[in-house]
């Protein structure tokens, strides 16, 4: 008869089902020959009952994480890395294991450790922090990234990261598209007010010059 270490549940008669853990051993002779086995029950339906629980929540913790569109990443308050969905390792390239092992400084170029450092002691003051930022990928690239960062109620920093590659692209273009379209803009008054006059400058001083000329031949007008 072997020792042993067992959990069962029982049925109480008023339907209540009970868990219970059980320890027992065989108490021997000097030639080996059980005697009589010892043991002891205890009901662990409480804690059975918080372990399932916990279960259920790290469930839908994982399910929530991993459905997120934007990138997750959870630290401590050193920060070290304790958790990455998904979305984190496609924006940088970093397996979940591989996070489980950095630190969120791993992920920030050295020049901008100085520049743009990350921001806990705000995130401290229960502050929560909303910036962009650029990141390291895995394969040394950059990404240009939204970040939104809290602190949770343990004491973990939570960040969510969005890449905003494409939009600043578009912000570029954006600017880019309304100088070149000022230029011309600039170029066309410039022709149109090529009269005789000469070029005039547009907005403010050309009014300024016009009423000096209108008042110089005493033409008086109502301007509106």
């Amino acid at each position: 008869i072997k020792d042993f270490h067992t959990a069962f549940r029982i049925l109480w008669p008023n339907g209540e089902i009970r868990h219970i853990e059980a320890h027992a051993y065989a108490l021997r002779n000097e030639e080996g020959k059980t005697l009589r086995m010892i043991g002891v029950n205890w009901d662990i339906t409480e804690r059975q009952r918080a372990q399932d629980e916990i279960k259920v929540s790290e469930l839908k913790y994982r399910s929530l994480i991993e459905q997120a569109s934007d990138a997750i990443l959870i630290a401590n308050e050193a920060g070290a890395l304790l958790d990455a969905n998904t979305s984190a390792s496609n924006l940088l390239g970093y397996s979940r294991e591989e996070f489980l092992k950095m630190k969120i400084f791993d992920l920030i170029f050295k020049e901008d450790m100085a520049n743009n450092p990350p921001r806990f002691a705000k995130l401290k003051r229960g502050e929560t922090e909303r910036y962009e930022r650029r990141l390291k990928r895995k394969d040394g690239s950059e990404v240009e990234v939204d970040l939104s960062a809290t602190i949770i109620s343990d004491g973990r920093a939570l960040a969510f990261i969005r890449d905003i590659t494409e939009f600043k692209k578009m912000q570029h273009k954006l600017i880019l598209s309304e100088m070149i379209g000022q230029e011309k803009e600039r170029k066309r008054l410039s022709r149109d007010l090529h009269d005789g006059l000469g070029q005039m400058l547009v907005g403010a001083s050309l009014q300024l010059s016009n009423v000096k000329q209108l008042m110089e031949k005493k033409e008086y007008h109502i301007l509106s």
